[in-house]
């Protein structure tokens, strides 16, 4: 009787979590969630349990921890999101929950990460039906009322190097796109050992490491960091065409005019990003003043 008990109450809390990441993904557009460090297996039982309205046992009990991210922000604020880490299917553990946002000050991200601990103590405290649905309402309200405002950091060159072999399609299509979302400037050396080079805003860059730092790598090591251009530099020392701009329109003409990397993939206009994936990476880092920050990702 212990075991049969046992599964009821397993099967129990996995209909319960199907129950409200159905409620979540009600409220979201197709963009706006995302699967994370999952199989594509992984991905397809928990498509196939979300659109049927009433899974068998063993359909139930084949579905993996869930591990996924949803977007907070609005369309017209910085992209900000909340990744979600279940640890178990137990009821009364929320997922580990973590706010990531790579575009908005250093002051809003700590107030945005106070503010979920206190809704989350809250909903763990009101013992809420749906928590993880109550926290996602809660923050989104609270980003209404409270919008962020954008960093004024420098643009930023950081480097790493990976023991590893070539990155798997997945990762390369994951490294393009994620420096296109970041506005990021880059350089990518497959083979062994691989190397990634990024520049651009320091959030971004923090967010593209912390991004890339989640996939599977057999080793993985931030080799380099190098502080670039203040674009919060007082306004004597701007060139005059700039000194009279705010200062988002001083990051956009630090992004453009500033980025040693942009120069050389293009980025004279100024707009996106775009991670070059060459053999003859050595040559843009050095046209791109670079040298030193490459040769120290690669050991030399």
């Amino acid at each position: 009787m212990a075991s049969t008990a046992t599964r009821d109450d397993e099967l129990q809390h996995r209909s319960k979590v199907l129950e409200e990441l159905n409620l979540l993904r009600s409220g979201l557009l197709e963009d706006e969630f995302e699967w994370s460090l999952l199989t594509a297996h992984d991905e397809q039982l928990w498509e196939t349990a979300l659109l049927d309205p009433s899974p068998s046992p063993a359909q139930l009990l084949k579905l993996p921890l869930p591990d996924f991210s949803l977007s907070l922000s609005s369309s017209s604020q910085p992209s900000i999101h909340l990744s979600a880490q279940y640890h178990s299917f137990v009821p009364s553990p929320l997922p580990i929950l973590a706010i990531h946002a790579s575009s908005i000050s250093r002051s809003d991200q700590a107030a945005l990460n106070e503010e979920l601990q206190r809704v989350r103590e809250g909903a763990e405290e009101e013992g809420e039906e749906y928590p993880l649905f109550s926290i996602v309402t809660a923050m989104r309200e609270y980003l209404i009322s409270n919008p962020p405002q954008p960093p004024a950091p420098p643009p930023k060159p950081s480097s790493w190097t990976s023991a590893t072999s070539t990155p798997n399609p997945g990762k390369r299509k994951n490294i393009v796109s994620w420096a296109s979302e970041l506005q990021l400037w880059g350089i990518s050396k497959p083979g062994y050992p691989g190397v990634i080079v990024v520049e651009g805003l320091q959030g971004g860059v923090d967010e593209f490491v912390w991004r890339i730092k989640q996939l599977n790598w057999k080793a993985l090591q931030v080799r380099c960091e190098v502080d670039g251009f203040s674009s919060s530099s007082s306004s004597s020392s701007l060139p005059p065409e700039v000194q009279g701009l705010g200062q988002r329109e001083r990051i956009e003409w630090a992004l453009r005019e500033k980025s040693c990397l942009g120069r050389v993939l293009g980025g004279a206009e100024g707009e996106g990003g775009k991670i070059g994936v060459s053999s003859s990476s050595a040559l843009a880092m050095t046209k791109a003043g670079l040298e030193e920050v490459f040769r120290t990702a690669m050991k030399l």
